[in-house]
């Protein structure tokens, strides 16, 4: 199967979400946040669908992480120190 990477943080999402090892699931998030909050520090180049697949994706790195324990939903945006809060990692 073949994967396009459009964004620039996609990479490291598509690995948190076809990680297998439940131990290392919360470090392929947070580098999931971290990506997606370096891509922030250009906030003008970021288009309207790149933040509905950054939204889409964040929801679904939560179902994710649900998965492995009860935590909160993270805010598009959120300043990726509270969204590991939020993850528990």
């Amino acid at each position: 199967m073949s994967t396009t990477v459009i964004y620039s943080w996609e990479s490291a999402y598509v690995s948190a979400v076809l990680e297998t090892d439940p131990g290392k699931i919360s470090e392929r998030i947070l580098e999931t946040l971290y990506a997606m909050e370096e891509r922030f520090l250009n906030p003008d180049e970021i288009g309207r669908a790149e933040l509905n697949a950054m939204a889409a994706a964040q929801f679904a790195l939560f179902t994710l992480k649900t998965e492995w324990g009860s935590i909160r939903p993270v805010e598009v945006g959120e300043p990726v120190e509270h969204a590991a809060a939020a993850l528990h990692i």
